[in-house]
């Protein structure tokens, strides 16, 4: 009878179903405890390599064509009409047809395989042991297993090799398990030590096979110690040094450290099951262990690092936030809630950036670009906070980076130390080192400074600049005669007299050094410059303060005039010597008097 197109998928597809259920049945189901320990390694080895066949089959020649036929099918459902369909052939529908048959052809000789190994060694078995099968087994076996014994085993030397093979082929099975895994028999003696257990203990299985733990135990102890496989087939208590032991039917899971493993010893996962033959018997245990020390030591640090951020956010001396990329608080501790004066929850979805002094804005921007682009690990500075009732707390901030396991920025996160009265000390200090201790006015280093700034703000501005060197007339013999006292009496008042003349924004006078003094004028023009300098002589004129006790005269000042655009080429240092030469120009004219000089000579 010939089956409709609808009717030989069905059948496909039922088919595989069928082979795919068998295979799963195979793969999932472990061997009977009962069962010898060879046959229960070769029925686990057989199925794994059977699925690993099924699943290459599967997604070779079914999936691939049942996967177009139902993107049709589904097309169709969907209203898409248009959609050109093309109906499967004779030759793809046969093509579906053979892979069924191939992978239950598979199925039956990878059994049949099975059967034939598991019967071979169990007959093997009983008869080195000089036990004879009961009447049932014999009639079991009548089969293949005995044809293939009465062809192959002659006597008890060729029942040994057979048996040797049998191990042999064992050992190959196991030998591509990922984990390091060893077999023991029944007296404790190792049958089977894969690859995955030479790479990890660094011995070759040529070196192991035959002994006990006395041997096998070293590369782990450094001494002789029994492991997990040897306690249970003793059917001892998991000694101590297994910690996180967990039990499930007959199988053991626990953790071990290694001392002899690695530079610094290995973490273990140990894994150990003890194998009985048909009778109940015991006939040995198999153990897999898997290196676990990264892991571990990744656990560790993982913890440690929680141990540490809490800490952090528990300590009442600094600030601490965690924060998302863009800088939006996501937690806060009391500390820092306390230095912004917010309470925690009002922080929390705010961004840094809300918070902080808009002098300091672009520096944090460059800074954690900086951060999130994996250029630096992490940046400190000594920043800016608005506090909510408006005022500034100075802090020592350091922002660092939270990385997944790719290295990209998954969280930032915040120290920050309150600073405030240190920075308010240093202001204090430095406005104490920028100040003369007689008179009270800036002194030589804040008058550079100032020079420095008026000039750079006269280079956008366009606007003139003036500057008056004043000196007061023969000081030296002032002093000389009347005392440092009265000297430095002098001095003073000529620093009030400049502090009464210059009161605008942009003046700033200052002690150059010894009797001389200066006054930078910004925006100020020269006719403007020299019409203040006038007023300052006049006025130290006018403070009568008499030369000698006993001579007529009074103190005298000489003033230096010039004035610079800077945009012209000039420079602070050329408008300094052009007013000290108009100021040594008033002195050899007599003194007492105002001289205005020129940056073009």
């Amino acid at each position: 009878m010939r089956l409709s197109v609808r009717g030989r998928t069905s059948l496909v597809a039922a088919t595989v179903a069928a082979a795919s259920s068998a295979v799963a049945c195979i793969v999932v189901s472990p061997a009977p405890p009962s069962w010898p320990l060879v046959e229960q390694l070769i029925v686990i080895a057989g199925a794994a390599i059977a699925a690993a066949l099924m699943g290459w089959l599967i997604t070779g020649f079914l999936l691939r064509p049942l996967g177009r036929i139902t993107r049709d099918v589904e097309a169709i459902a969907s209203g898409e009409l248009g959609r050109p369909i093309e109906p499967p052939g004779d030759a793809e529908l046969g093509t579906l047809a053979q892979a069924v048959d191939s992978i239950s052809d598979l199925l039956m000789r990878s059994l049949d395989r099975l059967q034939l190994e598991l019967g071979v060694n169990e007959e093997l078995n009983r008869r080195l042991s000089g036990s004879a099968p009961h009447q049932g087994e014999e009639d079991a076996s009548a089969g293949s297993t005995g044809k293939t014994l009465a062809r192959g085993v002659a006597d008890r030397s060729e029942m040994e090799a057979l048996l040797r093979s049998s191990q042999l082929r064992l050992s190959d099975m196991i030998s591509f398990l990922p984990d390091a895994t060893l077999v023991i028999d029944a007296t404790g003696r190792v049958i089977a030590w894969n690859h995955a257990m030479e790479l990890l203990t660094g011995v070759g299985a040529h070196r192991v096979l035959g002994t006990d733990y006395e041997t096998y135990s070293l590369p782990f102890y450094g001494s002789a110690t029994p492991l997990l496989a040897n306690a249970l087939l003793e059917g001892d208590q998991v000694p101590d040094r297994y910690t996180s032991v967990q039990r499930h039917d007959s199988t053991v899971t626990a953790e071990a450290f290694a001392p002899m493993l690695g530079d610094y010893g290995s973490h273990l996962s140990v894994t150990a099951r003890v194998l009985v033959d048909s009778n109940g018997h015991v006939a040995g245990a198999i153990e897999s262990i898997r290196d676990i020390t990264a892991g571990k030591l990744a656990g560790e640090a993982l913890k440690e690092s929680e141990e540490r951020m809490r800490a952090v956010f528990q300590n009442p001396a600094v600030g601490a936030t965690l924060m998302t990329g863009s800088g939006e608080y996501v937690q806060v501790n009391e500390r820092w809630a306390e230095m912004l004066g917010y309470e925690p929850d009002e922080l929390i979805g705010r961004n840094l950036i809300d918070v902080t002094h808009p002098d300091d804005i672009a520096t944090d921007y460059e800074q954690i670009e900086k951060l999130l682009e994996g250029q630096v690990d992490t940046y400190r500075i000594e920043k800016r906070y608005i506090r909510k009732d408006g005022g500034v707390v100075w802090t020592d901030t350091s922002i660092s980076a939270l990385r997944d396991d790719h290295g990209h920025p998954r969280n930032l996160i915040g120290i920050m130390a309150d600073i405030t009265d240190r920075k308010k000390a240093e202001d204090d200090l430095r406005a104490l080192s920028m100040r003369d201790g007689l008179t009270g006015l800036p002194n030589r280093r804040a008058f550079e400074e100032r020079l420095e700034d008026e000039w750079r703000r006269s280079l956008r501005t366009g606007d003139p600049l003036s500057l008056l060197m004043v000196d007061v007339d023969r000081f030296k013999e002032y002093n000389d005669v009347n005392g440092h006292i009265a000297g430095d009496e002098c001095l003073k008042a000529l620093g009030n007299l400049l502090e009464d003349t210059f009161q605008r924004a942009t003046d700033f006078a200052a002690r150059w050094g010894g009797e001389e003094f200066a006054v930078v004028l910004g925006s100020t023009e020269e006719d403007e410059a020299a019409k203040g300098a006038e007023r300052l002589r006049a006025a130290m004129e006018e403070t009568g303060v008499r030369r000698h006790p006993q001579h007529a005269g009074v103190v005298t000042v000489s003033v230096g005039v010039a004035t610079a655009r800077p945009e012209m080429g000039h420079t602070p240092d050329s408008l300094v010597r052009a007013a000290d030469d108009a100021l040594y120009a008033s002195k050899r004219a007599g003194r007492n008097r105002v001289s205005v000089g020129s940056l073009e000579n």
